[in-house]
């Protein structure tokens, strides 16, 4: 059971990393952005007894951190080195 825990964190660490390594605030504000939408958008299903439409705030919230990641990897990969 441990040894599947601390897999899990290492693949969090992973996950909220850059590929150098280091930390990303960027993926890490994602992140907590998308399980915010998730808790309330669960919350709100629950309460109401049926799936609503996503609120358009959340959609352009959630499409401008995707599109902004992509838009930042594209300018990383074509930075003259």
């Amino acid at each position: 059971m441990f040894k599947w825990v601390a897999a899990q964190i290492e693949w969090l660490k992973s996950f909220l990393s850059e590929d150098n390594g280091l930390g990303s605030s960027k993926r890490l504000m994602g992140f907590l952005v998308v399980l915010a939408f998730l808790f309330s958008y669960v919350k709100t299903t629950l309460f109401n007894n049926k799936v609503e439409d996503i609120p358009i705030n959340w959609a352009f919230t959630i499409a401008a951190i995707i599109g902004l990641g992509v838009w930042s990897n594209i300018v990383d990969k074509n930075k003259p080195q």
